[in-house]
């Protein structure tokens, strides 16, 4: 039989005082003793077929009013056929999106800049970072969703304490990433979207001041209905530089972020650490941003160099606020993965009566996967 940590049911070795995940303090009073638990978990392997939880966000669509295809919310171009899109009057009645607001837009918004005359209005420049929200308002939440993915069983790993990896793969894995110097920039953007980028980046080398932060924004727009995310960070990252705003970092981080998910598991380490950066420059200016910290916390678990930040950043979120809902959902799902199912459905319980509206979107989804666990423990 071994220990498992109450604060967050990682298997610890007898006699330690201290859980080393999270820091919750053992006694032999918490102690949790589980062999049937201690199996499962050390039964597991990397490269199992075994579903991995993976946090993923549901996104909105905007629709061209041209050719009709469907585009990134915050794009001011169709990325088929190049043509501006025009959305609807939300007064009206009508929208350009099929999916309600409480699925998350892509957080990759810029703040707007001190408005002036003449200044071009852009989907992407809307401030989506405010951390003042209610902890279940929808429009601000990260969805999780279950899907295959070996490229998290490095968390898995590192959480359950049980498993050693094989010296070699690990050595194979760090050679790997070590070799992913910077972001792969040798594919081009679509051919509709070059002349414009050109444009920009020449306007850009002559510009200085406001006027540069404003072309600059100009190119993020572009670059993100290019569906170009990475490209965006970079540009974001630049005005986060110069402007030092808790707000723009975060729109970098979470550009990184939505990059890094679409990426392999090599590359998806390098935009890991690249959003975390951003996320740790806004958590430097406002470390009670609670939002900015879960984010920054799921982003660790594509980090194979510091997975163990995953759950230690989402307790520090839980002790400032119990009810956040993110990192209620996440560390619920952290819980599956070590096979601490009644804890984890219970958390999940915990996020339906936080949230309490049973059409919200985080509601729902903690309902599912309350059903579905239950399914396949009892099937």
């Amino acid at each position: 039989m071994r220990l498992s940590c109450p604060g967050c049911g990682a298997r610890v070795p007898e006699g330690i005082e201290q859980c080393d995940l999270c820091g919750t303090p053992l006694t032999d009073d918490d102690a949790d003793y589980d062999s049937d638990a201690s199996e499962t978990a050390g039964s597991q392997t990397p490269g199992s077929d075994r579903p991995i939880v993976q946090v993923v966000r549901g996104t909105e669509r905007v629709y061209c009013n041209q050719c009709g295809a469907a585009n990134p919310w915050q794009s001011n171009f169709c990325s088929t056929c190049g043509v501006k899109i025009v959305r609807l009057d939300s007064n009206s009645g009508s929208s350009t999106s099929e999916l309600g607001s409480d699925f998350r837009k892509i957080p990759g918004m810029i703040p707007a800049p001190p408005e002036t005359d003449g200044a071009r209005e852009s989907a992407v420049l809307r401030d989506s970072s405010d951390s003042s929200r209610p902890t279940a308002e929808p429009g601000a939440v990260r969805q999780v969703g279950i899907l295959v993915g070996a490229g998290l069983m490095i968390v898995v790993v590192w959480y359950i304490g049980s498993i050693v990896l094989d010296d070699r793969s690990t050595n194979s894995d760090n050679s790997e990433i070590s070799q992913v110097v910077g972001a792969p920039d040798d594919i081009p953007i679509p051919q509709q979207f070059i002349a414009q980028e050109v444009t920009l980046q020449g306007e850009i080398e002559s510009l200085s001041g406001i006027a540069l932060d404003s072309k600059r924004r100009e190119l993020i727009d572009l670059y993100v209905s290019a569906n170009r995310l990475d490209r965006a960070a970079g540009e974001a990252e630049k005005l986060a530089e110069s402007d030092g705003s808790e707000q723009m970092w975060v729109a970098t981080a979470n550009l990184y972020y939505d990059w890094m998910e679409s990426q392999t598991p090599v590359e998806r380490a390098y935009f890991a650490r690249k959003s975390i950066a951003a996320y740790r420059h806004a958590l430097e200016i406002n470390p009670e941003n609670l939002d900015a910290r879960t984010d920054m916390a799921i982003a660790y678990m594509y980090d194979s160099e510091n997975p163990m930040m995953a759950i230690q950043e989402t307790m520090k979120v839980l002790e400032s606020d119990s009810l956040h809902v993110n990192a209620n959902f996440n560390r619920a799902v952290m819980l599956l993965q070590i096979d601490r199912v009644d804890q984890a459905i219970e958390q999940l319980r915990k996020v339906k009566r936080i949230v309490g509206d049973p059409d919200n979107a985080v509601y729902i989804q903690a309902d599912q996967l309350i059903t579905d666990t239950l399914g396949k423990r009892n099937g």
